[in-house]
């Protein structure tokens, strides 16, 4: 048995309940779960390392960063581009939450709350020696997504047909299917899984879809 943690965004529950169902029908329709084994979420940081002497520091950071992120965008807009897949990856289908380029003010680029936000968690995790980031997370570029199936052993062919069937199943923003939603909760979670321990790098190879387990350690507002 080994343990991991994860930080997420939670969008405002009318939001959830509908990509909730999205997820689900897309999930059976093609006979993979692994996405539905997590909350619906936007991931922050995911599968990181931290001992339990070092959990207490972290509930307290994070508690903090949700604080000043509530008092400088009090539920900061989430809009999502549609379907998306990850270039060159078979089995992971996602809504795509990559937010437009900072805006610039007085010269200087504004940032996006959900980035900032992000950036702040990842430097102060870096900043706690017990801590061991996601590098995939905290070192390549953010891309912030809701998953709707992942870590799927598909062929390529089915797999395009899943996207194409995704697509439709999401269909085009319109007042009843949207396109936005706010920032609602900022939560840290703690994963189990004993398929994940069984071979080296088992948490980056999806292994986890075996049996994971996961509990709610810690929520704030946003």
């Amino acid at each position: 048995m080994s343990f991991r943690y994860g930080v997420e965004v939670i969008p405002e529950p009318a939001f959830v309940a509908w990509a909730h169902r999205k997820r689900k029908l897309i999930c059976d329709q093609y006979g993979s779960w692994a996405a539905e084994m997590f909350m619906v979420h936007l991931t922050v940081a995911e599968f990181f390392q931290c001992p339990d002497d070092a959990v207490e520091a972290l509930t307290t950071g994070l508690s903090r960063l949700a604080e000043a992120s509530r008092k400088a965008s009090p539920g900061f807009i989430l809009s999502h581009r549609g379907v998306a897949t990850f270039p060159g990856v078979v089995g992971t289908v996602f809504l795509d939450f990559t937010p437009p380029p900072p805006r610039v003010t007085r010269g200087r680029p504004r940032p996006v709350a959900l980035l900032s936000l992000h950036r702040s968690i990842i430097d102060m995790m870096r900043g706690m020696p017990a801590v061991v980031p996601s590098l995939k997370y905290a070192e390549a570029v953010y891309w912030p997504h809701l998953t709707l199936m992942q870590s799927a052993t598909i062929s390529r062919p089915i797999f395009d047909e899943v996207v194409e069937f995704a697509k439709a199943v999401v269909g085009r923003p319109t007042p009843s299917l949207p396109a936005e939603t706010r920032a609602w909760r900022l939560t840290l979670v703690r994963f189990e899984s004993t398929a994940a321990d069984a071979v080296a790098d088992g948490w980056d190879q999806g292994r986890w879809a075996a049996d994971l387990r996961w509990t709610l350690l810690a929520s704030y507002p946003l």
